[in-house]
């Protein structure tokens, strides 16, 4: 059961990313990083062996809209920064990006999130929604054991 999203993580990584890695830019990208290039590498010799499908040369191009988008992004998302959906919103006309402070990945663990979310799927436009969430959402503490963080 848990084998299942290792494979389709590497389905995915494998055909979305891999055939743009740059070899030569490796090195740059992971110096002074906590594993340096260890990740990068491992996911290659997996690639190399993994079944993979073809993205078509656009595939990274950006996508433009005029489509309403909502989108969202934790403060401390190490997986998906606010940066790309800064970037992803130049060419999406109709959309507004909210920040969530003191979140990491999972958004939609804010309740402010679920109604804003519920509130434009319902509207069907960004116009007019209340984007102000969390804003006294503190980070949380460290997990210094694997109980979790001290009470």
């Amino acid at each position: 059961e848990g084998l299942a999203s290792v494979g389709m993580h590497y389905s995915v990584i494998c055909t979305e990313d891999r055939p743009f890695f740059e070899p030569d830019h490796i090195d740059e990208v992971t110096r002074g990083t906590f594993l340096g290039r260890e990740l990068v590498d491992e996911t290659i010799r997996v690639c190399d062996r993994w079944p993979r499908g073809d993205v078509p040369p656009s595939f990274r191009d950006p996508v433009a809209s005029d489509v309403p988008v909502l989108l969202l992004s934790g403060e401390l998302d190490p997986v998906t920064p606010p940066r790309w959906a800064d970037d992803a919103g130049r060419t999406l006309s109709k959309s507004v990006h909210v920040v969530v402070p003191a979140t990491g990945h999972g958004t939609l663990g804010s309740a402010c999130i679920r109604k804003l979310t519920a509130q434009f799927i319902a509207a069907g436009t960004v116009e007019g929604l209340d984007t102000e969430c969390d804003a006294d959402a503190r980070r949380p503490p460290f997990f210094t054991t694997f109980a979790g963080p001290p009470p």
